[in-house]
Order: C-alpha cells, then structure tokens, then sequence
C-alpha cells in the first residue's frame, strides 16, 4: 500500500503541481515599451518583440550638410536616423533596456559607413538613448512602417 502511495505520488501529484506553478509564471505581467510612456507593465498577449543591432551616432562634421534624401541634417533633430538599405521614410522604434527610453526615429540618410554598425542616429536621438558618452551600444529597434 505505502509503495502504491508513494509511485501515486510521483507519477501524478508532482507533476501536476509542476505544471500548474509553471504556468502560473508564465502568466505572469510582462514589460514592454510603448511612445508615450517609457515602460508599462502589460499582460502577456501585448508582448512587443525587438530586433537587436548595433547603434552608433553622427553630429557635428555633418551638421548643416545634405543627406542621401536630399534635405539638410540636423544634428538636433532627434528623430533622424541612417540605415544602409531601410527606405527613406521608414519609421524605426528603437528601445536602449539599460535605460528604458523609447525613440521613434526616421530613416532619412544613408550610413553608417563603418563594419558591424547597422544604424546612426543623430546626435540629439543618442542623447536621449544615452548612448553619446559609449558611441556605439547595443540596442534593441523595430520597423514600425
């Protein structure tokens, strides 16, 4: 009888106290980023997923002259960002995790011209990732159009 108990117990009792403490970690709340607030606490099934990429910055030498779109760059301009083959126009989230802060950026120049990066943003946009001091970080980013 007490061997029957005990096999009882390990075929069927913890497995099921297995199963339902896993799932009940699984549902739990999630983070994710949206625009106008920087982190929100969400329940699983509004998960944002991220690409990640290697982010550096461009300022000063360019500052006031033409970018491959044609317009001028701005270096204060938060929202500008070059990628080598994103189409002109295509908005990008990028979202820095060390810091939580989300930006909304278009792809209005081509770059960045050096190995392994796949972004440049401008001046004003690392700023607010925080990313001037590094140069170049890790970052996560998703095409939003």
């Amino acid at each position: 009888m007490k061997k029957n108990l005990i096999k009882l117990m390990f075929l069927i009792i913890i497995p099921i106290t297995f199963f339902v403490v896993r799932n009940s970690l699984s549902a739990s709340s999630t983070y994710y980023c949206d625009y106008y607030s920087n982190i929100n606490i969400v329940e699983d099934e509004y998960l944002i997923l991220y690409d990640e990429g290697v982010f550096s910055w461009y300022g000063e030498f360019f500052h006031g002259r033409k970018m491959a779109n044609g317009k001028i760059f701005d270096m204060y301009n938060e929202n500008v960002i070059a990628h080598k083959t994103l189409a002109f126009g295509t908005v990008v989230e990028v979202f820095n995790p060390h810091n939580n802060i989300v930006l909304l950026a278009v792809v209005e120049d081509r770059g960045p011209y050096i190995a392994g990066r796949d972004f440049d943003l401008s001046y004003a946009g690392a700023k607010k990732l925080g990313i001037v001091e590094e140069g170049v970080a890790k970052l996560q980013f998703r095409v939003i159009e």
